[in-house]
């Protein structure tokens, strides 16, 4: 029940209460007093740990006390000063008299500073919702969360695995292979550790390579982080490369959502309050209020690769007038005035090991305006220099940029070269047909151009003799391509997708191509899906080309959720004249109500051999198993497979059947089997904890527990929370609980009439703690195994009783659900009255 707050002081006067006719509650002469009930249901006095939002949009957890005015029918929400500091709210455009009022007492009445404002708190699901119009709030962009509600998280231990087992039988031999990945994890307030290796082994032979080992930590204040060890180079304008040492770069995952990635700001003029409507290719994108007056909107969501901006200013006065607005995008643009940058410096790696050359990287790119984006980089390394300078450019034809790269490279004390490459990059989307040309792309390297890796593996080769500097191919041309086409209704897409490389002394080239068509067609109250598609490659280490064509049918067998699917393909491949034609038909599913198991079943018809294969999977809440065999005339082979995490934080060790870098532990005692909404197959353990295997970091987090699978004596009492952490942090997330059974007890008074229906009943501290139902009827959960409670249905001490009861013990144990018929004494003198046993009936469960 959502309940409105029209004024801090009182019940305003001017809302009409709603009546209730009590003589429809008397009980054999007995009157209920409702007219607390008048005006919405009364929040008791209290501190409450309540979800904030404004305009419909969480802002933060928060402790709120409710007290109640002299006179109030409710208690109210104390809006102070920390609370108010996480409204947005525009003190400067407030008139003196609100800037007055809202500072004058400790509890601000926001409803009578603020015109238009209102405060309305749900009760059942603890959320006070606080609107306030736009022209008293400081400018937001959309998506915001506000770094002081990042949470860092708990110190936590954690540990990722994916292993594997493969043997395979042939009639030369037997082969048994072993495969795990694994990622060990420390977070120690703000430092987090992080190591990634691969541990693989054949017939008994073990390896262990080290991928990845670095100490990371985040910077709100500037919106960057620092990263020590092990890492690679983010690779936006150089040739990305692994390296050992230090990073310290921007993070744009601390932006808002609506200011990630390139979007052009609108801006424009309103003569009126006014709506714009932002449109592209037909689809509504965003619709907001104006003021009077220059407007301009910089929190446009990115939209893939782009597509012209239709705007459209509605007037109040029913006049209306549009303009277009360019937008075409590719990973260099950045909007206006913000800015990306990085800097590295350390050891470079080569093949997992330090090269012992040192060196220094750092990039900046800073949009200039909707239309230009300005970028440059450094690089320097023993024996090696590059610079790197360009511009984006967001224009009506498209979005293009142009960088060019000078490097000097000391391969040998001789050899000592210079050159230059030169990129050109191209993206469109070409209105009214649909086309999208991603990315187009051409580049160019003189024979004198080294990168810095290409340069220090040539110093190498020429330390160890036997190879000639000049004889080591190096890129002269890259061209690539990636077009879609939509062909509108029912007529399916077209996608093409290239690149074709050349070298300086290597002849040939490196070719990749791909191009497919696919649609859907209607059959009967199903959809069968099909495709074609063409790819060619050829090695330019072998000088041959092999051509794959490939038609695929896939169908799903009924409607259902877990229908299966049947898949058709038919392929043939061409390697220098020579074709070679094969087939597959499969048969996928899942099954379960949250689809935890999968099958498949698979046909191979090879050009030389049919071989059949059938796999089998579960996620469990622990984690993810799996074990496939297959056979044919020249082998058989079987594997098994899991995949999980477990997670050691302060309430224990918990098992995940997933695990990343930035996850949530719920913790909800004694509600074992209750299921996790956004992480599938994650349920409460024994211990009352889950794991939540990925959160977006800076991003708002909503995490949802499903009572259902829980024991039925328990109850959650609140089900769903929302959390922003910070990266790689590991952020606890509390459900209180009620355990305890289930009481459902009959309360009569002394001539054998029930208490009255709508009465309040108290424990011995005189917390509500449930309503008397039809027949006098109550259900409580949580109560003490004994004790005397307190039934109220006025204000008079005639309008009140007290019984006491006891809880059938059974054993040890009180059953999960039981019904107690109870008498309830009157015209009490203030003691407790000692009462008669209270007659028991167990509840069927």
């Amino acid at each position: 029940m959502m309940i409105a707050f029209p004024a801090q002081a009182e019940a305003d006067p001017e809302v009409t209460p709603v009546e209730f006719n009590s003589d429809f509650l008397q009980v054999t002469g007995h009157k209920v007093d409702i007219a607390r009930f008048a005006r919405d249901n009364p929040v008791l006095p209290g501190s409450y740990m309540v979800d904030l939002a404004l305009n419909g949009r969480w802002i933060a957890r928060t402790m709120v006390t409710f007290t109640a005015p002299p006179g109030a029918a409710s208690a109210v929400p104390c809006l102070d000063s920390a609370i108010l500091s996480r409204l947005e709210l525009d003190i400067a455009a407030l008139s003196a008299e609100a800037r007055a009022a809202l500072g004058s007492e400790h509890c601000a009445d926001l409803t009578a500073a603020v015109a238009a404002a209102s405060v309305e708190f749900d009760q059942s699901a603890l959320l006070l919702s606080i609107s306030l119009p736009q022209a008293a709030l400081r400018h937001k962009a959309r998506g915001y969360v506000s770094p002081e509600n990042w949470q860092r998280g708990v110190q936590s231990a954690t540990l990722a695995y994916d292993t594997s087992v493969f043997r395979v039988e042939t009639a030369d031999a037997t082969t048994t292979s072993f495969y795990a990945g694994l990622t060990g994890g420390l977070n120690l307030g703000d430092w987090h550790f992080r190591e990634r290796g691969t541990l693989s082994g054949t017939n008994g032979s073990w390896h262990y390579q080290n991928v990845a080992l670095y100490l990371q930590r985040d910077l709100p204040a500037i919106r960057s982080t620092v990263t020590i060890g092990d890492s690679f180079t983010d690779g936006a304008l150089f040739d990305s490369f692994g390296f050992r040492g230090i990073a310290l770069a921007s993070d744009d995952r601390m932006r808002p959502e609506s200011q990630q990635g390139y979007a052009p700001i609108v801006r424009g003029t309103a003569q009126t309050n006014a709506r714009v409507r932002v449109m592209q290719n037909g689809t509504l994108i965003l619709e907001t209020t104006v003021s009077p007056g220059a407007f301009e909107i910089d929190d446009l969501y990115p939209t893939g690769y782009g597509g012209d901006l239709l705007v459209t200013v509605l007037e109040s006065d029913g006049s209306q007038h549009s303009f277009t607005v360019p937008y075409s995008s590719l990973v260099q643009l950045l909007r206006p005035r913000v800015f990306r940058y990085s800097l590295a410096a350390g050891d470079l790696v080569l093949g997992g090991k330090r090269s012992g050359s040192h060196f220094f990287q750092g990039t900046l790119q800073y949009g200039v305006s909707n239309t230009v984006t300005g970028y440059a980089g450094i690089a320097l390394a023993s024996g090696y220099t590059s610079g790197l300078v360009g511009a984006a450019l967001n224009t009506p034809l498209g979005a293009v940029a142009l960088d060019a790269t000078l490097a000097g490279a000391r391969i040998t004390p001789l050899d000592v070269d210079q050159g230059y490459s030169v990129r050109l990059s191209y993206s469109k989307v070409v209105p009214g047909i649909l086309t999208n040309v991603s990315v187009a792309a051409y580049r160019y390297s003189s024979r004198g151009f080294w990168t810095m890796d290409d340069a220090l593996i040539a110093r190498r080769a020429a330390g160890s003799g036997g190879i000639s500097i000049p004889s080591i191919p190096r890129q002269r041309n890259r061209i690539a391509a990636n077009v879609s086409q939509n062909l509108g209704g029912s007529w399916g897409n077209l996608y093409l997708t290239g690149s074709i490389t050349s070298y300086w002394n290597a002849t040939g080239s490196r070719t990749q191509v791909q191009a497919g068509y696919s649609n859907v067609a209607p059959l009967g109250n199903l959809n069968l899906n099909y495709g074609l598609s063409y790819g060619r490659q050829r090695d330019d280490a072998t000088g041959q080309t092999e051509d794959r064509f490939l038609l695929s049918l896939s169908l799903a067998l009924s409607g259902s959720l877990n229908a299966p699917r049947m898949t058709a393909s038919l392929a043939q491949d061409r390697i220098e004249g020579h074709s070679r034609t094969g087939g597959q038909l499969s048969l996928t599913g899942t099954l379960g109500d949250d689809q935890a198991f999968n099958y498949n079943a698979n046909l191979n018809l090879g050009p030389g051999e049919t071989s059949f294969g059938v796999g089998a999977g579960y996620r469990a809440p622990f984690a993810m198993l799996s074990a496939s065999a297959s056979t044919s005339a020249s082998f058989n082979q079987v594997s098994f497979g899991a995949s999980g995490g477990l997670v050691m934080h302060p309430g224990g060790i918990t098992l995940a059947n997933q695990l990343g870098d930035t996850i949530g532990i719920v913790e909800a005692p004694g509600a074992k089997g209750a299921a996790i909404g956004s992480a599938t197959g994650a349920r409460i353990d024994g211990a009352g904890y889950a794991i939540v295997p990925y959160l977006v970091p800076y991003r708002l987090n909503q995490v949802d527990l499903d009572p259902r699978g829980s024991a039925i004596d328990v109850d959650l009492t609140n089900t769903s929370q929302q959390i922003a952490p910070h990266a790689n942090a590991a952020v606890m997330l509390k459900f209180g609980t009620r355990s305890g059974p289930g009481v459902v007890i009959t309360a009569r008074l002394l001539d054998g009439s029930p208490v009255p229906f709508g009465a309040d009943v108290l424990d011995e501290t005189d917390v509500e703690i449930g309503l008397v139902g039809q027949n006098g009827q109550m259900f409580l959960r949580g109560v003490p195994e004994a004790g005397d409670l307190l039934v109220k249905w006025g204000a008079s001490s005639d309008d009140q009783c007290r019984f006491g009861y006891r809880l059938p013990v059974s054993g040890k144990d009180i059953a999960p659900l039981v019904k107690l018929e109870v008498l309830c004494r009157t015209n009490i003198p203030g003691t407790i009255l000692a009462e008669p046993e209270p007659r028991i009936t167990a509840l069927p469960v």
